[in-house]
Formats: structure tokens, sequence, C-alpha cells
């Protein structure tokens, strides 16, 4: 019954909101900026020839303009007159995103921020985990732990035809894990007849080397097939690590892990001193090594009725912060997969079907893991008059297999055991209603309800929005909605007694320690509550302005909680103590975020273009006041301590007094493009973030370190001595070196040069 009452709370709200909205409009607003009719009609041809067309944000073509959602499109121009190297660095020509090289070609990427929330209260795990990526609509997620591994896409920059990102939920358009928005990448349509062909070099210091090639022939405008290969490789500055127990960066040679304990067959201690931080097969001096290779075929077998198949393989290896493995929070990691994938257009019936299956690879190796993802989808569009009605049905089959996933009982020092398959199977409806009452106002909503096969409910997502072109020049939009996370391998299935021995307090010595682990199926995933308000406005024939605020509430965060401790004395020949963990809610807060974001574009000729656009936010976390008493003076309890009253309000207020600062308060970047004559053009982006702080917790001990506001500055020039050739001279990062994420590498300066040739 409360589940049937907090539904209709959450219709009331949706309609309250669309009512308001829409009165606001109707009286305030409207007498002002009177419109009537099409405003396409009212357009210039060369107005009409630069519309934007973009598909992410309401799932079908429309005028980026008139898109209901916080949206940018990253084009492909841009990126290549930018020099940019990869598809992550292309992320930072967008407002609102947070782009930090942990090591040279690998980043840590969000969409506003949250990041303290979602990853960054436990750095061992520092991949975003509320962040949908797609190539074309194919879902590229990580079900382990959550995230996108950004060096296993199996495509590069010169595949890529735009980049769609939508800030703010969209898990009603897209299903769970779009919690903070979607990037949606588009690879490139080919419809010229005959053979297109296109190779690129480009060369640079500390080892840089990427590399990209494809062919595609069309026999006529209904057949075209193509294969497309790419290859990047990157080196370190040094081979310097930081060391968690020294708290310095020392050279690989001179790295110590933690010292592990061990039983052997008398039950007697055993000590390993393993290194888990670096084996010899991860060379300390590589930071990426990435290789992919796809081919497609495109088959328009009837009218507004086509067939596209896809089908790659990519192997990587990175090093990037990821997992702790005691001894660094850099970790290498290795991974090789394959994909299928199939989407037919026929009329207004979508179909898609994809499988992808692989392996991932650590080099702490009791996380090593094969994995096969089925996602099947069918969606049909119904029209009726002013109404667009899409219901849409899918499944996804996710299976994962590794040590970390098995019931075997191990501890540190005993054989890997073998794996065991755990599977996450999902069904989904979804419905988005699309309706235009006159020409200038819009109404969307969509729901999408989920089952999984780990939770007895249903898990509702939803979004309305209400956009009102005020004429030609001006739309005013707004949106409410809520997405959520989905169930992840590592805290449902996470195998029982899980064991690590190790010596505690001292690092050489010390309270030997038994940790043990285990699944917690029973968890609401974490969501976002989101309201936004944005304002779009063409002042100039060539003058773009974009404004949009928002107040975002992500709740049911997820920690690795303590299921109690104690001394064992039974089980071995000595004592030893014992700590039970496991994934858990917390009840204690919740985080918000507030922002403002900015975008501003001018055009004033062809010879010169400049987009400036930046970000203001503020996180902080709202807490239940009596929940923290509750949990603090549980905690005095546990341990027979006892405070007077305000010694204990004091306790409280320190502790409600934290709040994550790891996301920047401000960022944004600025493009600028020269071309003093046809052939030439000089292009300089920026990217800046402010004051950063970081936490990481490693088995002791936590640690703290703030970084420096820094401004990553580059320069590209491109010339092109005819229409298949082009020459790059490209600086990056040349205010460097600088540290953009914490306990990672020191980014330096890049120079590099290189070519491409299509014809």
């Amino acid at each position: 019954m409360n589940t049937v009452k907090r539904h209709f709370y959450i219709i009331q709200r949706l309609l309250s909101f669309a009512i308001v909205w829409s009165a606001f409009f109707g009286v305030f607003l409207a007498p002002l900026f009177a419109q009537t009719g099409d405003v396409y009609l009212d357009m210039t041809l060369e107005e009409l020839f630069d519309v934007e067309i973009i598909t992410s944000a309401s799932k079908k073509p429309e005028d980026r303009f008139e898109a209901p959602l916080s949206v940018t499109i990253i084009k492909r121009e841009e990126i290549i007159n930018a020099g940019i190297t990869s598809i992550p660095e292309a992320l930072r020509l967008a407002p609102g995103m947070i782009v930090r090289e942990q090591t040279p070609g690998n980043y840590d990427i969000h969409i506003r921020g949250f990041d303290a929330a979602t990853t960054n209260f436990m750095l061992p795990l520092p991949t975003n985990s509320i962040i949908l990526v797609m190539i074309d609509n194919r879902i590229m997620y990580n079900y382990f732990a959550g995230g996108t591994f950004w060096e296993t896409l199996p495509i590069a920059i010169h595949d890529i035809d735009r980049i769609e990102v939508i800030r703010g939920p969209a898990s009603a358009l897209y299903g769970p894990n779009a919690a903070a928005g979607v990037i949606n990448i588009i690879t490139r349509e080919f419809v010229k007849i005959g053979l297109t062909s296109h190779v690129g070099v480009k060369l640079g210091i500390h080892d840089f080397k990427r590399s990209n090639a494809s062919l595609y022939y069309r026999w006529n405008q209904k057949l075209g097939m193509g294969v497309s290969a790419n290859y990047l490789y990157q080196d370190r500055r040094d081979n310097h690590y930081y060391m968690w127990q020294e708290k310095s960066y020392r050279p690989a040679d001179s790295l110590t892990t933690l010292q592990l304990l061990g039983i052997d067959h008398k039950g007697r201690p055993v000590h390993s001193y393993a290194k888990v931080g670096v084996l010899p097969e991860y060379p300390a001096t590589r930071s990426l090594d990435q290789f992919g290779a796809t081919a497609r075929l495109d088959w328009s077998f009837a009218q507004q009725s086509q067939v596209a198949l896809a089908a790659g393989i990519q192997n990587s290896r990175a090093l990037k912060s990821y997992y702790n493995n005691f001894s660094t929070p850099l970790s290498d990691y290795e991974s090789e997969s394959t994909f299928l994938d199939i989407q037919m257009n026929m009329n207004r019936l979508f179909a898609h079907l994809s499988v992808i299956n692989g392996n991932h690879e650590n080099n702490y190796h009791w996380l090593d893991y094969d994995f096969n993802i089925l996602d099947a989808a069918i969606e049909y569009d119904f029209m009726w008059k002013e109404i667009s009605f899409l219901p849409g049905l899918s499944y996804r089959r996710a299976t994962y297999s590794g040590p970390l996933l098995s019931d075997q009982p191990r501890n540190a020092m005993m054989p890997l055991p073998s794996g065991q398959d755990r599977i996450i199977d999902s069904y989904a409806f979804s419905s988005l209603i699309d309706y235009r009452p006159v020409p200038s106002l819009r109404f969307i909503g969509g729901f999408r309800v989920d089952q999984y096969n780990l939770l007895d409910e249903l898990s509702l997502t939803y979004e309305t929005a209400a956009t009102w072109r005020l004429n030609k020049n001006n739309l005013l939009r707004a949106v409410y909605s809520k997405a959520n996370r989905a169930p992840f391998m590592l805290d449902s299935y996470i195998g029982k007694g899980i064991t690590l021995l190790a010596y505690l307090e001292d690092f050489y010595g010390g309270i030997p320690a038994e940790l043990r682990f285990f699944r917690n199926q029973n968890i609401d995933y974490l969501t976002n509550k989101t309201i936004e308000l944005g304002w779009r406005f063409h002042f100039a024939e060539s003058m773009d302005l974009d404004v949009e605020v928002f107040d975002a509430h992500l709740d049911d965060l997820i920690v690795l909680t303590s299921l109690g401790w104690g001394i064992d004395s039974t089980r071995y020949a000595f004592p030893v103590a014992f700590q039970d963990m496991a994934f858990n809610n917390t009840q204690l807060f919740m985080t918000r975020q507030n922002g403002l974001a900015v975008s501003f574009e001018a055009n004033p000729s062809e010879l010169f273009n400049i987009r400036l656009y930046g970000m203001m936010q503020k996180s902080f976390n709202d807490y239940d006041r009596q929940d923290v008493r509750k949990a603090i003076e549980q905690d005095l309890l546990n341990q027979d301590i006892y405070y007077t009253a305000i010694q204990l309000d004091s306790l409280v207020e320190e502790h409600v007094a934290i709040n994550p600062e790891s996301t920047p308060s401000v960022f944004g970047g600025m493009v600028l493009q020269i071309s003093p004559v046809q052939r030439l053009s000089f292009n300089f982006t920026a990217y800046a973030l402010s004051l950063q702080s970081f936490e990481g917790i490693d088995v002791n001990e936590n640690y703290k370190v703030e970084l420096d506001p820094f401004i990553n500055f580059n320069c590209a020039i491109n010339y092109r001595p005819d229409d298949h050739f082009t020459l790059f001279l490209n600086g990056r990062n040349l205010f460097g070196p600088t540290r953009e994420y914490a306990f990672t590498d020191t980014i330096d300066k890049r120079l590099l040069l290189g070519f491409s040739y299509q014809y």
C-alpha cells in the first residue's frame, strides 16, 4: 500500500510541476514573446542549413535548439580541428564535464559532479557508475563494479561523426545507470557511392603513437560495408608510483606491498610479500596500449527500412587508479572483448540486439573475471495527430565469472578459486509520450519499470519536460526527472567468507587480522532526482547563448560497512582479529548539488569562431542529525566510551560539517578557431578546474590531498594542401606539467606531429 501511495505522490508532483510551469509561461512570458505558427517558416535558408540535428534527447532526430534536455553536440570537425587524440579527451569540449587525466591517456570522467558520492567515498573504486556511455545506442557499461572502461571502446576519433552529451538523469529514456547523464557516440555514415578510405598517423614525445585506417565501399544507395582499425600507445613521464605506506612517490623497483599472512597445513603462520602493485609483464613506464577494429554492413531493404550489422574486437592495457591493491592506487588493467550488434529500423519499428563477450585482468588477480552481456530491445513509435507515443520492451542478461564471485572458501595464500557464473537478469517496459498542443509548446513525459532477478520490488524511473519556443530565437525549458543505478556483481555476488589475512596497524608487524566480505542483495540502488530550468537564446545571426540551472539530490548511497568484529582464537594456532564487511545503504545523509552552467558561441565569419563555457556548482551532504546521533552513540557504546550531551552535540556537529570537495566548484573551457586562409587553421583550446580535495582509503588509514587549480591549454595547427591530405602540429598541455587527479601521475607537455589522408 505504501508503494502505491508513493507512486501516486510522484504522479501528483509531476502534474503539479507541469501545471505551474505552464501557468508561468502562459501568464508572464507568452505576452512578451508572442509567437504563432511554425518558427521554421520564419527562418532564412541559411538559418535552416545551420540547424543542428540531435537524436539522443528524445530518441528521434530533432533540432538541438528544440531539445527538452541539457544537451551538447561535439562535432567531428571540432574534434579534429582541436587536435583531440581520444574520445575521453574530446569530452572536455562539452560544458558541465569533469575530465581529469590520471595517467597519460587514461581519464576520470563525470557529468556535473557527484564524484565524491559515487566514487571518491572509496578511492579504490574510482570509476563513475552513474553515466551511461553508448556507441550508436549500444551500451558500453561494466556491471562488475559499475562504470565505463574508456580504453575498451573499439572505435577511435576517426570513426566518429559526433558525440551527444545529455546532462542530467535519463534512465527513463535509456535505462538504469544513466543517473547522471548519457554520452552517445555516433559513428560516421558514408553516402558516397564507391570507395571511401582514410589513414592517419600521429607521433609525439614520451613514445606517443596513434594510427588509424578505414575502408568503406557503397555499391548503391541501399548497400554498403566497411572496416576500421585503430591503435594508440602512450608512455608515462617516469616510472614512479604513489606508495600508500610511505605517503610518497617511489620508483617501481622500490615498491613494497602489504605483508600477507597465510596458514600452512599445520596451522602455522606463513608470510608473503608478493608484489601486487607492479608485475613484470606490466612495464612501469607504459600508460596505455590500445587496439580496436570494427566491421559494419548497412542495408536499406525497403523505403524507410534499414538494417545495420556491426562487429568488432578490442585489446587494451591501461595503468589507472582502479582497485586498491594495497601497494599503490595505480593498477594495471588488461582487457580483451568482442561484440556483435544488430539494429533494425522498419518504418516506425526499432529493434536492437547486442552481445559483448570478453575478460578483464588486473595485476591484483583476485579481481579477474570473464563476462558476457546480452541486450535486446524493441520499440514502436505510434503517431496520432500531435502526439507521439513510444512504448518499448527490453531485456538484459549480464553474466560474470571470477574468483571474487566464487563461494569457495579461501584466504590470501590459497590458489585462486575457479570461476562461478553469476547472472543479473532484468526485464523492462518503457514509454515516452511527446505532445505538442500548439507548435511552440511541447510536453514530454516518460517512465521505465525494471524488474531484476535479485530484487522483489520493481524499479521505477521517470522524466517529464516542457519547452516553450517563444520565437525562433528563444526557447525556455524545464525538466523534472528521477533515475537510478542498477545492481552490480561486486555488491550482489561477492563470495561468502572471502578472507584476506594481513598484518594491520604496523605494516611490518602488529595484529594479524582477517577481513571477511559478504554479499548483500537487499540494497536500494542509488537514485538521482533533479529539477532543471534552461534558456536557449539565439540573439544574433552568429551568436548563441545556453543557460541551465539545476538542483539534484543523490539518495540511497552505497558504502562498504562493518557487520561486526572480534577475536578468533579457535580456527588458527594464534589469535586473529576478524572484521565482517558488506556493501550497504547509508541512511545518515543524502548528497545534494546545485549549479549553473553557461555556454556562449559566436561565429562572426568563416575565419573566426569562439566558444566559451563554464559551470559553477556547490555540493553538500544533507544529514539526518537524529540518525547521525544514534550512529555515534551506538559506536561509543561499542567502545565503552561515554560523552556528555555537550560533547556529543559537538561530535555530531563536526561530523555533519564534512562535505564532498573533490568536485571543483568552478570548471569549464574555451575553443577558439582561426582560419586566416582557406587551407590553414589555428585552434586553441583551454580547460580549467578549480581547487580539488581528494580522500583515499587504504587498509589502515585515510589519506587526503588537495590539488591546486590548473589550466590545460592546447594549440593545434592544421594545414590542408589539397582536399585529401592534412598535416598536423599539435601542442598539448602547454602550461604543464600538472597533476589532475589525486595519487596518480603528473601530466607533462606533449608535442605531436601527424598527417591524415582521405579519399
